[in-house]
């Protein structure tokens, strides 16, 4: 979870606890001085495009069933660390919800590695519409 933290640290713990004996259990827990910043990747989609798989490519309204067509997403981390191994995958939908066990995907792109604040197009280069 992304947020500021300290570092503590417990000694003499676990299912043992307390089985050393000390002079003093009070000294066993220290925290670090500063507080860490842990960060953590945000994907988000900022634009999808529909455009025609071939020549001249450009961006349509419609596609055909059966016929290839070419798709892009904008996708940026907007989080603070790097989103590793990112896979874009793009369904067809009557509506604006997901329902991955009925919307057929379109086809899937293996995006890479997404750095803090980084943007990009991810492009299906052609699929068939099915």
């Amino acid at each position: 979870m992304a947020g500021d933290y300290y570092v503590i640290l417990q000694l003499d713990d676990g299912p043992d606890a307390g089985a050393i004996v000390e002079l003093s259990d009070s000294n066993n827990v220290v925290s670090s001085a500063t507080r860490m910043q842990v960060r953590q990747a945000d994907l988000v989609v900022q634009q999808v495009r529909v455009l025609r798989a071939t020549p001249p490519i450009e961006e349509v309204d419609h596609v055909f069933l059966g016929e290839p067509a070419r798709f892009e997403a904008l996708v940026a981390n907007v989080g603070g660390a790097v989103a590793p191994d990112v896979i874009v995958s793009f369904y067809l939908s009557e509506n604006e919800t997901l329902f991955a066990a009925g919307d057929p995907r379109i086809g899937q792109v293996i995006a890479g590695d997404f750095g803090p604040g980084e943007s990009r197009w991810v492009e299906l280069p052609s699929a068939v519409v099915p």
